[in-house]
């Protein structure tokens, strides 16, 4: 009877920290983005591409920046919206950036994505990301199909 109990706690046990995905939905994959002036080209890597989650090149748009605050003279918070449109016709999937502009250390921002058509109507991700110089944003993060 102990043995029994005991293997029902550790079924029970790994049932609780196994993290739940929704029926249809896949697992986060790991994806990078590097996009070389802030508009234009982008060229994805890593398993979401590698598992067909998100296209691997296409072109993205700015949609809207918003000032969000300003901070001591020390940085500045930007709301940006983003369209990345997949070179393969696959479809487009939205994305909601809050940047934050420090004057001493540079652009980073964290990313979320808010909607896609096609194949991306379903996706579902967020990161983090920074600037390099020149002007190149780089997307780090991870998107799954929900």
């Amino acid at each position: 009877m102990r043995r029994i109990l005991v293997t029902a706690a550790a079924v029970i046990a790994l049932l609780l920290m196994t993290p739940l995905v929704p029926a249809g939905a896949t697992a986060p994959a790991d994806v990078e983005i590097v996009v070389p002036d802030f508009e234009g080209p982008f060229v994805a890597t890593g398993a979401a591409v590698d598992d067909g989650v998100i296209c691997g090149a296409g072109e993205v748009f700015t949609t809207f920046v918003k000032a969000s605050g300003f901070q001591s003279n020390q940085h500045l918070i930007l709301k940006v919206g983003k369209v990345f449109i997949c070179g393969d016709g696959s479809g487009t999937f939205d994305a909601k950036l809050e940047v934050r502009i420090d004057f001493d250390t540079g652009v980073s921002f964290q990313w979320v994505v808010v909607g896609g058509t096609g194949d991306y109507e379903r996706l579902r991700g967020s990161g983090s990301g920074f600037v390099l110089q020149p002007d190149t944003d780089v997307y780090s993060g991870g998107l799954h199909i929900n």
